[in-house]
């Protein structure tokens, strides 16, 4: 009965779920909580994490950044890069390292001492 009442409105099989994010079924935008900001996050239903951020870091030092918010597993991946014109001169490089699920390392390798902006973007679960 409930099958020929659904075809008849036109409606799919989407219908037919229920809400959540478990298997079969449809997340609403609930489960896509966010923060967009300069520094923020992103987090999906399936559970994986993105957070990002910005700041101003020193040359020829190791930082330790913050997260926004802690990862309830682990992370798996850090990426960061200069956010402004690289040094003409010298070696240039930026490492980072996760430190645990709330913070990472940021290693500036630039050939001075002044700051520098870099954008970085963690994804973990």
């Amino acid at each position: 009965m409930w099958n020929g009442f659904i075809k008849n409105l036109g409606l799919g099989e989407a219908a037919k779920k229920n809400v959540g994010n478990g298997a079969g079924q449809l997340p609403d935008m609930s489960f896509f909580a966010a923060v967009k900001s300069g520094t923020g996050y992103c987090k999906l239903p399936s559970g994986i994490i993105f957070q990002w951020g910005y700041g101003s870091f020193a040359q020829q030092a190791t930082t330790v950044v913050t997260l926004p918010i802690a990862f309830p597993n682990t992370g798996f991946s850090v990426v960061a890069n200069k956010g402004s014109s690289v040094p003409l001169t010298g070696e240039y490089a930026v490492c980072v390292q996760f430190r645990d699920k709330t913070s990472f390392y940021l290693s500036n390798t630039g050939p001075e001492v002044t700051q520098q902006g870099i954008w970085w973007l963690a994804v973990g679960f």
